[in-house]
């Protein structure tokens, strides 16, 4: 008799959103994409594997091939030195250009969900057209819009890093501060 006087229960609390390990930047060629996810990822002692399109197909098959084990264990064997050392390395996949895909690389995209989906390190894409990539398919957890960094603020900047490795570069060998 007393169930119709008790408050409704309160729906529980949405679950946490799920971590994913993918990243995407996109921006255009040039911009330093690439460059940016090498450097952080030596500033972080990881390693990179690059997947590029000039490496040959990249199918489903092929994506698969060619990175293996690495999904399965975040960590692995580096270059001859860390074998010797048998020191095991971080390290990431870098599918460079994803929005760059040929006739030949059949099934790339649900090769790369399910790459994402299982790995246990970090994957990253890099691309120019974002409407290319099938986010919606992907366990992506952020997207970076990437912005080349203006001519009046790189300039003065570059100067300076070539003059701290012992290089004086004169206004004249530097870009002009309004963009000519």
């Amino acid at each position: 008799w007393l169930e119709p006087l008790r408050p409704p229960a309160a729906p529980p609390p949405p679950a946490p959103p799920a971590r994913t390990t993918g990243l995407v930047l996109v921006g255009p060629t040039g911009g330093g994409k690439s460059a940016a996810v090498y450097a952080c990822a030596s500033e972080l002692g990881f390693e990179v594997f690059e997947l590029y399109p000039g490496m040959g197909r990249r199918s489903g098959k092929d994506l698969a091939g060619a990175v293996g084990q690495l999904t399965r264990n975040h960590m692995v064997l580096g270059d001859a030195r860390a074998r010797i050392r048998d020191m095991p390395h971080q390290s990431l996949i870098l599918l460079d250009e994803a929005d760059v895909l040929f006739d030949d690389d059949i099934g790339f995209w649900p090769a790369v969900a399910e790459l994402m989906s299982d790995s246990l390190r970090p994957v990253v894409l890099t691309c120019t057209d974002l409407d290319a990539i099938p986010l919606a398919d992907l366990p992506i957890q952020r997207v970076l819009t990437w912005h080349p960094a203006p001519v009046p603020a790189a300039a003065p900047y570059l100067q300076l890093v070539a003059l701290a490795d012992g290089f004086g570069v004169s206004q004249a060998a530097v870009p002009a501060r309004d963009g000519r």
